[in-house]
């Protein structure tokens, strides 16, 4: 799309460089190791969905042999550390594999339902030209097998870099064709790899820079393992290396900040939330922090860094709710720290002033707020004293930190968001950078409604990749306003996990700025485009409006075929309108067989509609027919009426089916017309206990268009 700028700085992998991503693109490989495996639970049968979700274009796994012949995804040698099971992977068949449980909350924490390990066959089928694999064969049994099978299904060379520790086994890939990678240290033979043919090794961050530099003179394609820091990855291409596996590799491609608000309420990680001892853990209404470990922790929140990537960056704030679950003295801590710029996103550990440059803002437990201005080996700091926070593990503080061009400043805030306790900080030394949030050995500290001011405008380096296709399927191009609206919209969408997996099928924004963006599938351009017949009317950030006797819009989507996260038991249908009418037909829906549909509000003032059934409608009195109505389906009798993120009736109505005809706007198949007009229509899953995150999101949208 013409004038819209989409590149990073660096030009990185995270972002969509096309259809067909190779391993000899002329950008750095920033590449998902263990599928970035600090983001989500290592190698299930989620994980590199979620990655592909995410943007992330180079993915990397670990195959080893099982007991059948088959290759099973996983890195260690046993099953013991990411599953429920115990024993030799090459002792378990392919049933028994992918029947394990993936325990991901003994050791990764946070909620991502339930997982499975999966079979390396299946992710490569499903991957196969869409993304650029790095596979590590971890024997030459599961070498030859995986070579075996790239070849029997035609696969691209230079979208595979197949690897290994041991060099026998990487022979195999190498004399089959393949860029191979192994493993170089400072007991290599360099010129002796060179002279066998291999041009990729995998070189680790503990080598010395020197090494690595000679390795990358030789002309040698070197790959640095692990990393997830953004300061690291510049050292590291400054050297010329071809590329990097990051835990994070979302995080680790970007240079600006990914949110201004935490997503902490997913209970999932949020990219660049790198921990130091340990990260924290989730709690249910949006909790993340320290409940329960006692020892000194800390835990980067590069999601919103640095804070100079934002507009005004040295004029911003923090808000953030706190409270303490335990302490071991009335002293004891938790701090929020900022970084210089210059520091970028290096780990605090707050082991001393050395080396430190940033402030760091304190709150004690008894009370007290204290600033400290770290610089190298020296430190000043100020502080007040007020009111205590409890240490019930429920009762929460409001508290703010402000900077601006002179001033740091801590406060406590009470419920009306007035200030009630201030210590300031006259100093213009540092400013920038990256934020951490810190804990002494035994404060057990948690925080909640984490959010940056003031809110910019999402940068190009910032967009969602799914927003970036939807600009790029757009032939008429958004304002930046608009672009940024967009971007806020499906980035929260995905915070809220209403993006992903069992979320949004598809979605439809009919009040778009333009025509064909209107009739655009915003959850997947590629399919389900609107078409219009007899005519319906189209009006800018309105949408679209039927004459009620033949005019509609069909989508393609049938939901007995198409149905997707719209499953039987489990099922909903949303629409937004923008008008007062009152109509007893369907704004959108389906039908034939079975009927889904929604009619925001019918002549007796009623919302109503039903899921996957036929028979009388769910139905309940509302006072208007603007705004958000859904029906959804939470199981097989369990059926429930919304309006405007609020339920309004449920009922017990048991599911049948899916309608086998065509989902419309302005009524329903097969032979229903409503002149309703209609800013947003969504097929989805249940969306259960998302409902008012969806019409939250979709509000703000709305006010920012002028549609509310």
């Amino acid at each position: 799309m013409a004038g819209l700028s989409l590149d990073l700085r660096l030009g990185l992998s995270r972002r969509l460089s096309g259809p067909s991503p190779t391993i000899n693109q002329s950008a750095p490989l920033i590449i998902a190791h263990r599928c970035s495996g600090s983001m989500y639970p290592e190698y299930s049968d989620k994980s590199h969905e979620w990655a592909y979700a995410a943007g992330l274009r180079q993915l990397e796994i670990d195959g080893r042999i099982l007991a059948d012949g088959t290759v099973g995804v996983m890195h260690d040698a046993t099953v013991d550390r990411t599953t429920d099971g115990t024993g030799n992977a090459s002792a378990v068949n392919a049933a028994a594999f992918q029947a394990l449980t993936v325990d991901y909350a003994s050791w990764f924490g946070g909620d991502y339902g339930t997982l499975h390990p999966p079979l390396a066959f299946d992710v490569i089928d499903k991957f196969n030209g869409r993304v650029a694999f790095h596979i590590e064969g971890k024997d030459a049994d599961a070498m030859t097998a995986i070579v075996n099978r790239l070849t029997a299904i035609g696969a691209r060379k230079d979208q595979y870099v197949l690897s290994s520790f041991q060099l026998t086994t990487a022979r195999i890939a190498l004399n089959a064709g393949y860029a191979t990678a192994v493993v170089a240290t400072g007991a290599t033979d360099m010129a002796a790899l060179w002279g066998e043919g291999f041009r990729w090794v995998l070189m680790a961050v503990s080598e010395t820079d020197a090494l690595i530099q000679q390795y990358v003179t030789q002309g040698f394609n070197v790959l640095v393992y692990t990393l997830e820091r953004r300061k690291d990855r510049d050292r590291y291409l400054a050297l010329g290396v071809r590329g990097l596996y990051s835990d994070d590799a979302e995080y680790t491609s970007g240079d600006k900040p990914i949110a201004t608000r935490d997503g902490w309420a997913t209970l999932r990680w949020m990219p660049g939330m790198l921990g130091y001892q340990n990260r924290g853990t989730f709690a249910e209404d949006g909790w993340w922090g320290w409940p329960d470990y006692v020892g000194v922790a800390g835990c980067l929140q590069g999601w919103a860094c640095p804070i100079n990537g934002h507009d005004d960056a040295n004029d911003f704030s923090i808000d953030f709710e706190a409270r303490f679950h335990a302490v071991g003295a009335g002293t004891d801590w938790f701090g929020v720290w900022i970084a210089d710029a210059t520091m970028r996103d290096q780990i605090y550990t707050d082991t001393g002033a050395t080396g430190q440059k940033g402030y760091f803002l304190l709150f004690r437990q008894n009370g007290r707020i204290q600033i400290y201005r770290r610089n190298e080996a020296a430190t000043i700091n100020v502080f007040t004293d007020g009111p205590a926070f409890a240490t019930d593990g429920v009762t929460a503080t409001k508290c703010r930190v402000r900077v601006n061009s002179t001033q740091i400043i801590g406060e406590k805030l009470d419920a009306d968001d007035m200030v009630v306790q201030s210590a300031v900080l006259t100093d213009t030394t540092f400013r920038g950078g990256y934020l951490s949030i810190n804990k002494v050995t035994n404060a057990r500290p948690m925080l909640r409604n984490f959010a940056v001011s003031p809110v910019s405008a999402p940068v190009p380096g910032a967009l969602d990749p799914a927003a970036q296709l939807l600009f790029q399927a757009m032939t008429d191009e958004p304002s930046a306003a608009r672009v940024a609206a967009i971007n806020t919209l499906i980035d929260t969408l995905r915070r809220w996990d209403l993006w992903d997996g069992n979320g949004l099928r598809a979605m439809w924004m009919p009040g778009a700025h333009a025509n064909q963006a209107s009739r655009l599938n915003w959850k997947d351009p590629s399919q389900f485009m609107l078409t219009p017949f007899n005519s319906p009317n189209f009006l800018v950030d309105r949408g679209w409006k039927g004459d009620g006797a033949t005019s509609y819009l069909g989508s393609g989507f049938f939901p007995a075929t198409d149905g997707g996260s719209w499953a039987v038991d489990d099922g909903s249908i949303w629409v937004w309108t923008c008008e007062e009418m009152q109509e007893s037909v369907p704004a959108v829906g389906a039908g034939t067989g079975f009927v889904g549909a929604v009619v925001p509000r019918n002549a007796s003032g009623n919302a109503e509609g039903l899921l996957n059934r036929t028979g009388t409608t769910l139905s309940a009195a509302t006072s208007s027919s603007i705004g958000l109505t859904g029906i959804q389906r939470r199981g097989a009798s369990d059926e429930r009426l919304w309006k405007n993120g609020v339920q309004i009736a449920s009922g017990s109505a048991a599911s049948v089916g899916r309608p086998s005809g065509e989902f419309r706007i302005g009524g329903r198949s097969p032979s229903t017309f409503a002149g309703q007009r209609v800013s947003f229509a969504a097929v989805a899953g249940s969306l259960t206990g998302k409902e008012t995150a969806l019409f939250s999101a979709l509000n703000t949208f709305m006010q920012a268009i002028g549609n509310s």
